[in-house]
């Protein structure tokens, strides 16, 4: 009976170990469509977006990936009260993006719960891949429009922005790649240059900046001289040229006019948060007002989001939303440098929370003067980069063994 026991009890473990393995292998595909939809139309992404969550909440094998991560209960009570919020004031857009953002968060969740090494470099390849294809969409689109000469490609995205900001997390992906030591590391370089040409084809000032930031913010903290070296000498030579050719720089002409605009946008935001300080207006706050009170008054800039992330987060959320998303982040900063230390002391590698800083760091400063991470798409890249912290999670469980 004792062997037979042990028979029957390995067969169950051996059984178990399978369905786990198709539900991880379920998730994995699903994952990877959902990363390289992020680089194709809106619609389609969010569609694939919303049934991929859906999925992960009805199977047993990743249901119990989406609630057991520190702070996914306070991500939680902020979208249900984003989201009562959006239909008190009859923001159904906003009502629709908090249910957005719900699934997006269950996908995120997920990745970072089943994250492995060598399933987190995937993902990475594909976003790189996706970014690549939307990069060869953007040089058609130009061509269509060659006789414009300031036509801004959108790719499939909604605005200029949104794709350039894709490529920008396309170009920090690859700097990842050269700093890990990836196998075949100047296919990274070329699809960093490619991407480059993304944000050329966009015509944003702003995420030129963003990519070197993030980029000199990687490498100094992975210690990379060298490679900082190389990419300084790059930017002084980029800064020399735009000092001798100006036009070099896209819409450098519109600098002025670009900042008087943001200063219009913030203070219609500005009116309007004093007037719901508590909850806000939920989501596309700003495009919801604009809706209301453009007519009457036709000198409200028109636009979706507010240009800041700290404005926008207090005209949306309010107050009381803006703490959950702090308490949050501070969660997850916490979890980052928990898995620092950890790694740290017992001499093991931590480039992936090397990488999420950077990353976090760079997007953060950007959001002081745009806002394109707000969206299905850019949203959901940077959820995924930032579900690499699984991997070290998974690797401090193995350590304590």
């Amino acid at each position: 009976m004792g062997f037979l026991g042990f028979l029957k009890t390995e067969r169950k473990t051996q059984e178990n170990n399978f369905i786990r393995n198709k539900y991880a292998n379920i998730a994995h595909i699903l994952i990877f469509l959902c990363a390289f939809s992020c680089f194709t139309y809106y619609n389609l992404a969010r569609a694939l977006i919303y049934a991929t969550a859906l999925i992960f909440i009805i199977l047993p094998g990743t249901r119990d990936k989406v609630f057991i991560h520190k702070g996914s209960l306070i991500i939680d009570v902020f979208i249900l009260i984003t989201f009562i919020v959006a239909l008190v004031n009859k923001n159904y857009l906003g009502a629709l993006c908090a249910l957005s953002f719900f699934a997006m968060t269950v996908v995120a969740f997920v990745s970072r719960g089943i994250a492995t090494k060598r399933f987190y470099e995937k993902l990475l390849d594909v976003i790189i891949l996706g970014g690549c294809t939307a990069t060869l969409i953007g040089i058609v689109e130009k061509l269509i429009n060659f006789n414009i000469p300031s036509y801004r490609c959108t790719g499939f995205y909604p605005n200029p922005n949104f794709f350039g900001l894709g490529a920008t997390l396309t170009i920090l992906i690859c700097a990842y790649k050269a700093v890990n030591k990836t196998k075949r590391v100047y296919l990274y370089y070329l699809a960093a240059i490619f991407n480059a040409v993304g944000i050329a084809l966009c015509g944003s000032m702003s995420l030129w900046l963003v990519a070197a930031l993030g980029i000199v913010i990687l490498l100094t903290i992975s210690h990379e001289y060298k490679l900082l070296a190389v990419f300084a000498l790059i930017c002084v030579t980029v800064l020399v040229i735009i000092v001798l050719v100006p036009q070099f720089l896209p819409r450098i002409d519109e600098m002025g006019a670009t900042t008087d605009n943001r200063v219009l946008i913030w203070n219609f935001a500005i009116k309007h948060i004093k007037e719901k300080p508590v909850f806000g207006h939920g989501f596309f706050g700003y495009k919801h007002l604009y809706d209301i009170f453009s007519q009457p008054d036709p000198t409200i800039y028109k636009a979706s989001l507010c240009h800041n992330i700290i404005i926008d987060s207090l005209l949306c959320h309010g107050i009381l939303g803006t703490v959950l998303i702090i308490a949050f982040t501070v969660r997850y900063i916490g979890d980052l440098f928990y898995c620092h230390t950890r790694l740290k002391n017992q001499k093991e590698k931590y480039t992936i929370i090397k990488f999420i800083v950077a990353v976090l760091a760079s997007i953060f400063c950007y959001g002081m003067i745009d806002t394109t991470m707000i969206w299905v798409q850019t949203g959901m890249i940077i959820l995924f980069i930032a579900s690499g912290i699984g991997v070290e999670e998974r690797k401090i469980k193995h350590l304590r063994k």
